[in-house]
């Protein structure tokens, strides 16, 4: 009886308590050795998974896809989740992908080109959903003006009219007008900012009454939301948000898309009448582009 008594006594102790309560009558604090026990792990950020691809076919067109990426260690994967854009790839091609610094929106940069016109386009993206938010290029700063937005070339031409002899009255009327037709413009900067609007800056030809007077850049700050994209205000550039730690998009040497240096899996079903079968395989891509923030987290060996 005493032994069965004692035995069950023994069996409500955890085996490590009851092992030193054998062992000595005085307990001893075990060791809490991390090193050995636990070790940290690259982690998802939910709402933070996105990332965007260029894909050129093979007639010379290019496709513009978004995927999520659903694990990341101890191997990375990630699932397609829609096509954002496609291009003929001759009158209008992709030349670069930028992600927000908090991964919310993807802005697309491309030229579109005819014998008639240019155009430069940056077109945004929700980078979870994949809604389409709007464009701008050059022709939203076609409504320039004096008021709007002062122009040093302006300045200058007023100046230039004082000194010979044109009366103030009559310079103080001048004003200019940009021309986003002429094909002799240029995207120069644009910046993601700490209040959440982006700046774009480009270069045009600047004209008082039809007359040519120089070339400047004019900067318009935007807000881009589900309702579009809207002037916020015009003239300076504001702060840009700080690059964040985020674990690296590549490609390989051999062109597929790497995540920290490796590679994305992305599932493929076959299907055999009632069977099935989902293989993993690495994708090419020409462009990729996303800011997957660099996050860990503790686990237990």
């Amino acid at each position: 009886m005493f032994i069965r008594a004692l035995l069950s006594v023994l069996f409500l102790i955890p085996l490590s308590i009851s092992a030193q309560l054998i062992e000595s009558p005085t307990l001893i604090e075990p060791e809490l050795d991390l090193v050995s026990r636990f070790k940290f792990v690259p982690a998802l950020t939910t709402g933070k998974t996105g990332f965007a691809y260029v894909q050129q076919q093979s007639d010379g067109s290019e496709q513009i896809h978004l995927a999520h990426l659903t694990a990341i260690a101890p191997e990375t994967k990630a699932n397609w989740h829609s096509q954002l854009a496609s291009y003929d790839g001759y009158s209008e091609d992709v030349s670069r992908l930028s992600a927000s610094p908090d991964n919310a929106m993807l802005r697309t940069y491309s030229v579109q080109l005819s014998s008639s016109f240019i155009d430069l386009n940056n077109r945004f993206y929700d980078m979870n959903t994949g809604e389409y938010l709007g464009l701008i290029n050059e022709h939203r700063f076609s409504e320039l003006n004096d008021t709007l937005h002062p122009s040093e070339r302006l300045q200058e031409f007023r100046e230039v009219e004082l000194s010979f002899g044109v009366d103030a009255e009559t310079v103080a009327a001048y004003d200019y007008s940009i021309d986003a037709e002429s094909g002799n413009f240029e995207l120069m900067a644009f910046q993601w900012n700490t209040d959440d609007t982006v700046s774009i800056t480009y270069r045009f030809d600047v004209y008082n009454f039809g007359s040519w007077i120089g070339e400047e850049e004019f900067t318009i700050n935007f807000t881009i939301d589900e309702t579009g994209t809207h002037i916020e205000s015009y003239g300076d550039i504001k702060t840009a948000q700080a690059e964040p730690l985020t674990f690296p998009l590549a490609l390989d040497p051999s062109g597929y898309m790497t995540l920290s240096s490796k590679q994305i899996m992305f599932p493929i079903t076959y299907h055999f009448g009632r069977w099935s079968i989902t293989l993993d395989y690495p994708r090419l891509a020409d462009i990729v582009e996303g800011n997957i923030p660099m996050r860990y987290q503790l686990i237990r060996y």
